[in-house]
């Protein structure tokens, strides 16, 4: 597990992070958990890899990823890819990259600067269309 500087951090290896001159949506590509991204405005994309234990005499076993690796993508508004053959791999990273060429900034001022984390539901009307959204936001405190 990395140790990730908290936002402001004025050293360390993401001390360019919080400092992007203009200001820059960022995404984040996880294919393991551990990292601690709270802190950080970030989407994380992250790929899932299934793992093969081999057994004597007995069918190969199948260990799905992490569930938690979609979790922490869908809470962050990226998307989450399970990558069964490596092969696929430049097929995933297309795809997110034309996902982040084809966002769109959606901006509302809070009812309330109180500090405190308050969740947040982004619906489309045409469902041909895929909303990847952050699902919570702090609100500032005054």
């Amino acid at each position: 597990t990395a140790a990730i500087p908290q936002r402001g951090a004025g050293d360390g290896p993401l001390a360019w992070w919080h400092e992007a001159d203009p200001p820059a949506r960022r995404a984040f590509v996880a294919s393991s958990l551990g990292w601690v991204l709270d802190s950080f405005d970030v989407m994380v994309y992250a790929l899932g890899f299934a793992d093969v234990e081999q057994r004597p005499g007995r069918d190969p076993k199948i260990i799905k990823p992490n569930p938690k690796l979609r979790e922490l993508a869908d809470d962050s508004g990226g998307g989450y890819f399970e990558v069964v053959d490596p092969e696929s791999l430049a097929t995933v990273f297309s795809q997110i990259a034309d996902e982040l060429h084809q966002q769109y900034w959606l901006g509302f001022t809070p009812p309330t600067k109180d500090g405190k984390v308050h969740t947040i539901k982004v619906t489309v009307k045409n469902r041909d269309m895929t909303v990847r959204a952050r699902q919570s936001y702090v609100a500032a405190a005054k």
